[in-house]
């Protein structure tokens, strides 16, 4: 079994695989708090709460946006005596070409996510929207080009910044208003944060067609599937997305 491990700035996802199937998932917050010793009995918890054990696992493959809780796992991954995980990051083989200067500042989320747009979702070209913290977009092409891609604040960044800097906006739960035109504070603000987002990423998915031609749409992320019907541009929601990426970029460096 393999357990693919994806360290986000607000959640860390992870996925156990046997062979190419994927058999479990959980998530945690992504706290830079915690202790090695607190990851590591949660992640035993975990493990125990699916019918699995320490020795059922042969390796550990590890995306992170976050150095510091990057550090702070690995640690937890050994108190566990887990095998050491191979870090997605400088050196590993994507079979992508990629043309980012400098590639070492791609995360390793983004690659996982472009590997598995390419090679498992996508017969051309692929253009990945991650919904989490921020929303990044990531672009492939036919050829198997890892392209560049449009980074652009989350919309949960926008909520928070606005209750943070203003004196009278509410913090508000993030459900679709059943108008734009908002009869109270909560409903202007519902609207303008996800409608808004969603005109924000359409745009953008314009924007990069009208420079590579068709391409094949894939969300993921936290908040993918709540875009999911309110634009027509999504053409495949895939929640799992980093993981399945994750778990070939194990099988090309294995």
């Amino acid at each position: 079994m393999l357990l693919a491990i994806d360290i986000g700035n607000t959640q860390t996802a992870f996925g156990i695989f046997v062979e190419d199937q994927l058999q479990a998932t959980w998530r945690f917050s992504s706290d830079a708090h915690r202790t090695a010793d607190e990851y590591a009995l949660l992640l035993e918890q975990a493990l125990q709460h699916h019918g699995l054990l320490r020795q059922d696992l042969q390796a550990v493959i590890l995306a992170s946006a976050s150095p510091n809780v990057q550090t702070i796992m690995t640690d937890a991954i050994r108190i566990c005596a887990l095998p050491q995980p191979l870090v997605v990051g400088p050196g590993i083989k994507t079979r992508l070409r990629i043309r980012f200067e400098p590639p070492t500042d791609l995360s390793g989320d983004r690659i996982a996510n472009s590997v598995a747009a390419h090679f498992l979702f996508s017969e051309g070209a692929a253009i990945v929207v991650d919904f989490g913290t921020a929303t990044v977009f990531d672009v492939v092409s036919a050829k198997g080009e890892y392209l560049g891609g449009v980074l652009t604040p989350g919309m949960r960044i926008a909520a928070e910044a606005l209750v943070s800097r203003t004196s009278r906006i509410p913090r508000v739960d993030l459900t679709v208003p059943q108008q734009v035109i908002g009869r109270t504070t909560a409903q202007a603000l519902q609207a303008g944060l996800i409608y808004g987002h969603v005109d924000l990423f359409q745009g953008i998915l314009q924007r990069i067609k009208k420079e590579i031609g068709p391409a094949k749409v894939i969300a993921t992320g936290v908040d993918a599937c709540r875009f999911a019907h309110l634009s027509d541009q999504l053409d495949l929601i895939e929640p799992c997305l980093t993981l399945h990426g994750l778990r070939l970029l194990y099988q090309f460096n294995s």
